[in-house]
């Protein structure tokens, strides 16, 4: 990996400090909350993680935390009460609430697992309907850098439970041409939920790279989000701007929309 790659990897775990606190301040999470309140941590991930993929209606998030309020204590209510509350399009085949699993997701548990550095087992219980590895890793990803526990993040293959892969990733590990490491373990696509490896490979180089230049993976993949998504929104720009891997460039792009960025 060339010294210019280095410096925009580096660039963007800088900006991936940006996006923390953004998006993950104590007003966002609260994390007491987290740690020890079931209803409140199932209340989280539903609004702020289980619906952020392409086309998902706002609506479904607000319907998702309303079905638990009115079905708490008894989560198996959870998939009728969100019809109560959702009359469009439910998109039944990727909607969690409509998922009898919905009710042993414990997010409290999840999140001690989490914080012991047990991603595998906290990434298995999150098998709900429409929560494949993206939305999976990506909340596990922002857990981790609420709870502070990156420290237990030993090495890439832990590091594959918390890399979602979205297209501002793929196109930013194929412009900057980042390297296939040659690792002892074979990894396959399948147990990390990818389903797609030429996704699992990307995962791989991200983290191989972010390690490499001495940065967290997880805030790297949070800056190339956050920059992309707020800054560039188009793929074709983000080519220009990461050819040649001059973070210059990408700093001066950022000037021009800062003061109406998140």
């Amino acid at each position: 990996m060339s010294s210019n790659s280095d410096a925009i990897i580096q660039w963007f775990s800088q900006i991936g400090n940006r996006y923390v606190e953004s998006y993950l301040s104590a007003h966002d999470v609260n994390v007491g909350l987290l740690r020890c309140n079931p209803e409140y941590g199932l209340k989280l991930f539903l609004f702020r993680w289980a619906y952020e993929r392409s086309g998902a209606s706002y609506a479904y998030r607000i319907a998702a935390v309303k079905s638990v309020s009115a079905a708490w204590p008894d989560l198996s209510k959870i998939p009728q009460e969100y019809s109560k509350f959702y009359r469009g399009h439910k998109n039944a085949s990727h909607n969690p609430c409509l998922d009898s699993k919905i009710e042993q997701v414990n997010i409290p548990r999840i999140v001690e697992w989490i914080e012991q550095g047990n991603l595998e087992k906290a990434f298995h219980c999150l098998q709900v309907r429409g929560i494949a590895h993206k939305i999976a890793a990506f909340f596990i990803r922002d857990i981790i850098t609420v709870i502070q526990s990156e420290n237990k993040v030993k090495d890439i293959k832990n590091y594959l439970y918390c890399q979602p892969i979205d297209t501002w990733v793929r196109d930013t590990v194929d412009i900057l041409a980042l390297p296939t490491p040659t690792l002892t373990e074979t990894f396959h696509a399948t147990h990390y939920r990818i389903y797609n490896a030429k996704d699992l490979n990307k995962a791989i180089r991200i983290i191989y790279a972010s390690l490499r230049a001495g940065v967290s993976p997880l805030r790297v993949n949070q800056g190339i989000w956050y920059f992309s998504s707020n800054a560039v929104g188009d793929s074709g720009r983000l080519r220009e701007l990461l050819t040649n891997a001059d973070t210059k460039k990408l700093a001066d792009e950022l000037s021009l929309i800062d003061k109406f960025m998140p």
